[in-house]
């Protein structure tokens, strides 16, 4: 072999080592990037399940629980796309009865207890959620403006109204510890819950009840105060006239012993 045709070679070996390296680049760049839209889908598929199956009915329209249910099934088709596996077609499936139960009106939530606080702070959670929601969706043409820029209000006071609803479980319980300046606390933190939707007239209403309670526990806190001034203070005259007896027992005491001496 001349020496030209060994150069060629040396340089064609380089250059299918370097295209070598290059296609298992962009293979691993293509695999990564993929594997990447797949986990976001995952992500926002969870998020829509979520929303979904955990925002009771009463808090959330059916027209936009029904957006929910079919952005979940075109996620799964996105995903079936980059991965056609059968847990995704089995997936698909369980959305696609999803869909239909909405559809009839049928309770896919639970309903809320008010009681539960941990539920209460995952439930503003999803609230939050569906409020960006409804913002794509209104974003992408999906829903009408006005009925979409509706729900956003609604969904707002639905937030500030769990908040609210937490304080006011806090107050309650105060109140029957007989706290009720601590409760009083609590009812105030419920009012500034509902701040930001204050010309809302379902959060007014809330407001003007949270302050009629205010001021009746204002009157049973000042009664309370009283009365245990009036229990301290009888506490006090009777220890004073206990130490008075005893000093008069002393005194008549060390007159008898003048005297016995």
């Amino acid at each position: 072999m001349s020496a030209t045709a060994t150069i060629a070679l040396i340089v064609g070996l380089i250059i299918a080592g370097l295209l070598l390296i290059y296609f298992n680049q962009w293979r691993k760049r293509q695999n990564d990037e993929q594997r990447r839209k797949i986990n976001a889908l995952s992500a926002r598929l969870r998020q829509l399940d979520t929303m979904a199956r955990s925002i009771p009915s009463d808090y959330v329209d059916i027209k936009i629980l029904t957006a929910i249910a079919q952005a979940g099934v075109a996620t799964l088709n996105e995903m079936h796309e980059l991965e056609p596996k059968n847990e995704v077609a089995v997936k698909k499936e369980e959305w696609a009865l999803l869909v239909d139960k909405v559809k009839s009106g049928q309770p896919i939530a639970p309903k809320m207890n008010p009681a539960n606080e941990a539920a209460g702070k995952e439930l503003r959670k999803n609230l939050q959620a569906l409020f960006k929601f409804i913002e794509r969706q209104i974003k992408s043409r999906k829903i009408e403006k006005a009925f979409g820029n509706q729900q956003l209000i609604r969904t707002q006071f639905f937030i500030a109204k769990s908040l609210a609803d937490a304080h006011g479980m806090r107050a309650n319980q105060a109140e029957k510890q007989q706290k009720y300046r601590v409760a009083i606390h609590h009812l105030h933190d419920a009012i500034e819950a509902y701040s930001r939707v204050a010309s809302n007239p379902m959060a007014q209403q809330a407001i003007t009840e949270y302050r009629t309670q205010i001021t009746k526990l204002d009157i049973a806190a000042n009664k309370l105060s009283q009365s245990k001034s009036a229990v301290a203070k009888t506490n006090n005259n009777t220890l004073s006239a206990q130490l008075d007896q005893m000093v008069d027992k002393e005194d008549e005491w060390k007159r008898k012993q003048d005297y016995d001496g």
